[in-house]
């Protein structure tokens, strides 16, 4: 008989725990460079914790595929065996963990069937867990919308924030996917949202394996017009009207917004 997928969710939180700190209290000097040719940074940490967390992950599944931001797929034959896959983050907000700012997160989902079940983010620095299957009260409305902080300075930005219904909302500087889902969930912010721009055209919604479970919606509304109704109506009343189940490899492409927000009730 197939055993559920979270069988052993519990202890597998605990063990990916144990190991992010095991690799994070070893201290010493952080080395890190850019990948390719890119703007984005990679460092020694986020290898060994993509390392930490597979042999983790395996510990438990030992016939699961997992798919890292860093490593990618270890073996060509994992892609057409994904029936339940592991997705994993070592490091989300490298740069943040180079200036030693507390943004950064290690993230782990389990899908089957390509639908999220369950996700854990974890912040080392300050000892934060967010845990889709052991889900938090809803916090008081703040009245603030996050934002990207390299969007503050884009020149699309400005209308943009018109065009999505924003004026009369405090806009906050919320670096980093997982960071955007996290201000959601503790109530620093009633909803993250992405603006497209020249130097950050797309957004990918990968921690919504965890966003999702524990009382917020990542998704991507098809066009501006749509998406300044509905953030408007789910941030003033707190009942989202998103769709119940976000898409984990969605990414805008036009001149549209991804945006994270609370809903009312929370199993």
């Amino acid at each position: 008989m197939k055993s559920d997928l979270l069988d052993h969710w519990p202890e597998l939180v605990s063990a990916l725990v144990a190991a992010v700190d095991s690799e994070w209290s070893r201290g010493g000097p952080l080395h890190h460079w850019r990948k390719g040719d890119s703007d984005q940074l990679v460092s020694d940490l986020d290898l060994r914790l993509d390392v930490a967390i597979r042999t983790t992950l395996s510990g438990y599944y030992p016939r699961l595929p997992v798919l890292s931001e860093e490593l990618g797929w270890l073996h060509p034959d994992e892609r057409a065996s994904t029936q339940r896959v592991a997705v994993v983050d070592p490091v989300d907000g490298t740069d943040s963990l180079v200036e030693h700012r507390d943004s950064w997160w290690t993230s782990v989902a389990l899908l089957e069937a390509g639908v999220p079940r369950a996700g854990v983010v974890y912040q080392p620095t300050t000892g934060v867990i967010h845990d889709s299957q052991a889900p938090r009260d809803m916090p008081p409305a703040s009245g603030a919308i996050g934002l990207s902080p390299d969007q503050f300075e884009a020149s699309e930005t400005p209308a943009l924030r018109r065009s999505e219904g924003l004026d009369g909302f405090a806009i906050v500087p919320v670096p980093h996917a997982v960071e955007k889902v996290a201000a959601v969930v503790e109530g620093r912010c009633d909803a993250s949202l992405f603006l497209p721009s020249r130097k950050s055209p797309g957004w990918n919604s990968k921690p919504a394996s965890s966003s999702n479970p524990a009382g917020c919606c990542a998704w991507e509304p098809p066009s501006p017009t749509s998406a300044t109704r509905r953030t408007r109506s789910a941030t003033s009343s707190s009942r989202s009207p998103f769709p119940p189940t976000p898409s984990t490899s969605s990414r805008s492409t036009g001149a549209g917004a991804a945006s994270c927000t609370r809903t009312a009730s929370r199993s």
